[in-house]
């Protein structure tokens, strides 16, 4: 009797966990036109293509999609502790009212979910009731979704209690309106703001109705086309990006409305022609044996070195080709973290070493990061578009344990550009560099305008000229006693000259320009 007992209760578990999942179909949606929904999934609609219900943000949740009747699919997240969403590019709701989901679950009853807006990362999650084993449907109004920007809206987070199982359905976007909207974008503008070596920066802007601008610009034989989103009567700045240096370009740009209405002067045809190609950073001529080195092509690097950790950053990190030379560009730039391979002992090391070249950010911090220490450091003034080389102390970062450093962080941007290499902490003292007494140098005038006269008893090979922080602001190839040095762009102040003769003697000099 036991037995059969033990068999009848297992028997019941067995149903009720296999019950713990819908049986039936989400409540179905009620008809819509086109541009009165923006759906992500849902039988009903439209889907937007290319979306990544699964992707990996560290979540400990696991996905599933089921069939719960024939034909109709439902997303399962089980151990459920936040899930997140990736549409392939962005999508602009700003003329729709509710954000609708439909949710089903046997234990969870922590559900909360947010849309997430790009440049910069936006999300603000809301808390919803759910009523377990049955479908609840939520019509969330967009205006709880606080500083969410729905003019570009690219991913969506899920939160749950954790370890508990949701599934959802019709996961879209709504205008609860009814009025059909016949009205174009007026007032339709569009300019050349800025041209990089790779990039040209558009500035467009539009007034409709619906709150809402979609903007498509096309360039090119085949043609390019991308798409981004504005707010009515607010200028939208948009870079186009991956352009060959000192190249032409024709754009085209239309604006429209959700519903397609179009502005009466599109296309705004624009020319802009990109900068020349950006040259390799200067090839660093310490000895390796003085060099730890993180990035550089110059010398061997740390293994394992990651330089695009998800710190919650909007900086987009990746990696250029400079005149054949690899460096780092920084784009969006707030802040950016390096994790090192491993942790490294620098405390034999005088400075850091790093060359950046500021494209549209000049506003730059960086520290190397021990555990639980560091000290954003300023790398002083960066001119723009030239490489500037910059060799910081190791004694300014107090408090930093050089003996046990383990991350780097780039910080204090304001959302430009700018890229990097030589990024290496180097021993000065030990260099193989012969500081020189038997070496006279004669500079005049000084201070000095626009040009300062280079006397010395030795042929001269290289000379460096540094601000007083230890930033390299021009070097220059000599092979002569002698030469004149045009100073005409760097800014007035102090300066050390560092002249260096043909057999490896080193001989350093101030002056000031006015």
């Amino acid at each position: 009797m036991k037995k059969i007992l033990l068999f009848f209760a297992l028997l019941f578990l067995g149903a009720q966990i296999t019950m713990a999942q819908p049986t039936t179909s989400a409540p179905t949606p009620p008809e819509r036109s086109t541009p009165k929904v923006i759906s992500i999934f849902s039988d009903a609609y439209t889907n937007v293509a290319g979306t990544n219900f699964y992707p990996n943000w560290g979540q400990a949740t696991q996905h599933n999609e089921i069939e719960v009747v024939p034909g109709d699919w439902v997303i399962e997240y089980s151990n459920l502790n936040y899930q997140g969403i990736a549409l392939q590019g962005s999508v602009n709701a700003i003329s729709m009212t509710h954000l609708h989901l439909d949710v089903w679950s046997a234990d969870e009853t922590n559900f909360q979910i947010t849309p997430i807006s790009s440049d910069p990362t936006k999300e603000f999650l809301v808390a919803k009731p759910i009523t377990l084993n049955k479908w609840t449907s939520l019509d969330i109004p967009l205006s709880e979704f606080t500083d969410v920007d729905f003019t570009k809206i690219f991913q969506f987070k899920i939160v749950g209690s954790g370890g508990k199982t949701v599934y959802i359905d019709n996961l879209y976007f709504y205008d609860e309106t009814t009025t059909v909207d016949t009205e174009a974008p007026t007032n339709f503008t569009a300019s050349v703001e800025t041209t990089a070596s790779d990039a040209v920066t558009l500035l467009l802007n539009a007034t409709d109705n619906s709150g809402g601008v979609n903007y498509t610009i096309s360039y090119g034989e085949e043609p390019t086309i991308l798409t981004t989103a504005g707010v009515s009567g607010i200028q939208k700045s948009f870079t186009i990006t991956g352009l060959t240096a000192g190249t032409t370009y024709t754009f085209k740009i239309s604006a429209s409305d959700i519903t397609g209405n179009t502005a009466v002067n599109n296309p705004i045809t624009l020319t802009a022609t990109t900068l020349p190609a950006i040259p390799s950073a200067p090839t660093p001529t310490y000895d390796a044996a003085n060099v730890i080195s993180i990035y550089s092509e110059t010398y061997s690097v740390l293994e394992g070195t990651n330089f695009y950790p998800w710190w919650n950053q909007t900086t987009v990190v990746t990696e250029a080709d400079l005149s054949g030379n690899k460096a780092l560009k920084y784009s969006n730039f707030n802040y950016m973290g390096i994790e090192l391979g491993s942790h490294i002992d620098a405390s034999a090391m005088t400075h850091l070493h790093v060359d950046i070249y500021p494209t549209t950010e000049t506003t730059i911090q960086l520290t190397p990061i021990s555990p639980g220490n560091e000290l954003p450091t300023s790398l002083g003034t960066l001119v723009p578009n030239q490489w500037n080389s910059i060799e910081i102390p190791l004694s300014t970062y107090t408090g930093v344990n050089l003996s046990d450093l383990f991350q780097f962080k780039f910080d204090g941007g304001t959302g430009g550009i700018f890229y990097m290499d030589n990024l290496f902490f180097v021993n000065k003292n030990a260099t193989g560099v012969e500081i020189a007494d038997d070496v006279k140098l004669e500079i005049y005038p000084n201070p000095a305008v626009d040009f300062i006269n280079i006397k010395t008893n030795e042929k001269i090979a290289t000379i460096n000229i540094s601000s007083i922080l230890g930033q390299q602001v021009k070097t220059s190839t000599v092979n002569s006693p002698d030469c004149v040095l045009d100073i005409s762009n760097l800014a007035s102040g102090n300066y050390i000259i560092t002249v260096i003769s043909a057999n490896g003697k080193s001989i350093n000099k101030k002056f000031n320009k006015k």
